[in-house]
Formats: C-alpha cells, sequence, structure tokens
C-alpha cells in the first residue's frame, strides 16, 4: 500500500486521554503490522479531561470515534486505508491518456 493516513490526536489531560493515548498508540502500531502507513500528530490541549474536553481521533479528515474499541477502532481505519486506494486507483485507470 503506497498510501499514507494523515491521523491527528487531540488529547487533554487526565484519565480519558490517557487511556485514548494507549488506543491511538495501539492501533498505530497494528497499522505498521498490517503495511499500512500513517502519520500521527497529537495535540496535547491544557485542558482537563473533566472541564469537558473529549480526545478525537482524525484520520483523512474524517473524526472516528474513540469510544469504541481498539479492534473497532482499527477496522475502521483500514477500511478508510483501503477505500482510499480504491478511489486512487480508480481515478488513474479513468485518466485520459
Amino acid at each position: 500500500m503506497a498510501t499514507m493516513l494523515d491521523m491527528l490526536f487531540v488529547r487533554g489531560i487526565g484519565p480519558y486521554s490517557s487511556e485514548a493515548k494507549e488506543k491511538v498508540k495501539n492501533v498505530l502500531e497494528r497499522l505498521r503490522e498490517l503495511g499500512i502507513k500513517a502519520s500521527l500528530t497529537e495535540i496535547e490541549l491544557p485542558v482537563l479531561d473533566d472541564e469537558g474536553l473529549t480526545p478525537e481521533l482524525i484520520v483523512d479528515g474524517e473524526l472516528l470515534s474513540l469510544f469504541t474499541c481498539t479492534e473497532t477502532l482499527l477496522e475502521a481505519i483500514v477500511y478508510k486505508a483501503y477505500m482510499s486506494i480504491m478511489s486512487r486507483d480508480l481515478l488513474t485507470s479513468t485518466a485520459p491518456t
């Protein structure tokens, strides 16, 4: 797979953000094992989880829920990578020569 997924992880400070960070780390590791390239930008905001900040993961412009299990999140990201490759291949196969 030649496609690179752009991932943006925004989190605060507290138990929810720590749990989300671990989940994102596990997903990123699994993506690498599957041969899917991904770049991760992590932004930590100086806000406590208790003050209303919800950790968020945005993959190629799409917000994905971190309130799922790691496997479900991984499946969503792998599907996104697959669709990205398919759309790229479709564009190159239909491009005028």
